[in-house]
C-alpha cells in the first residue's frame, strides 16, 4: 500500500524504528499516526529531502526530531514514507519538497 500527497504517491509507511532508508536520493515525510485522519490515520509533520538516506542514525540526531517526538506524543508514533527519486537533482527534489510543504503546511516545517 501506498500514501498519496497531492500528486506524488510515496511508499508505504513505516514505523520509524522499523524503516530502512533507501541509499538513493528522496523526499522523505515524518508522519504521526492519527486515527482521526482520513482516509489513512497519518498527519505529516515534516517534509525533507536528500540524495542518501543510509545513515541509520539520520533521524534521531535531525534538527527538527524534537518537533516529531512532540507532535506525536512519542516515537512509536511516528512513521515514515519515502517518495524515491532515483535520477534526481537536488534543485528538481527542491522544487517538489517546496511545492508539499507550501500544499501541506506541516508543523515541523516551519522556521
Amino acid at each position: 500500500m501506498s500514501i498519496q500527497f497531492g500528486d506524488h504517491i510515496f511508499d508505504e509507511p513505516t514505523p520509524f524504528g522499523k524503516w530502512q532508508p533507501p541509499k538513493q536520493p528522496c523526499i522523505y515525510a515524518v508522519l504521526a499516526y492519527d486515527p482521526k485522519v482520513k482516509p489513512k490515520p497519518y498527519l505529516v509533520l515534516f517534509f525533507g529531502e536528500c540524495e542518501n538516506l543510509s545513515d541509520q542514525t539520520f533521524f534521531r540526531s535531525h534538527i527538527k526530531y524534537s518537533c516529531w517526538t512532540k507532535q506525536s506524543g512519542s516515537e512509536k508514533n511516528l512513521f515514515i514514507t519515502q517518495l524515491k527519486l532515483p535520477d534526481s537533482d537536488g534543485i528538481a527534489r527542491k522544487k517538489i519538497l517546496n511545492k508539499l510543504i507550501q500544499k501541506f503546511q506541516p508543523v515541523c516545517n516551519e522556521v
